[in-house]
């Protein structure tokens, strides 16, 4: 993540409070995309578990 100044010079603002606003909304949309992935990448694993399961059950 960027630093209030980073963001200050990258973005062209001058004031830290909407640098804040930016800050807080952006962690926020981490934290969800976060959460996504999160499901997302569990139901990659139930999947991938179950395609093993019955690949074993197969060779049986």
């Amino acid at each position: 993540m960027a630093t209030s100044a980073e963001v200050m010079r990258r973005c062209g603002h001058s004031d830290v409070t909407v640098v804040l606003r930016y800050q807080k909304a952006t962690m926020a949309r981490d934290i969800e995309l976060a959460a996504r992935m999160s499901v997302t990448a569990g139901e990659e694993i139930r999947l991938e578990v179950e395609r093993a399961k019955s690949k074993r059950g197969r060779a049986a």
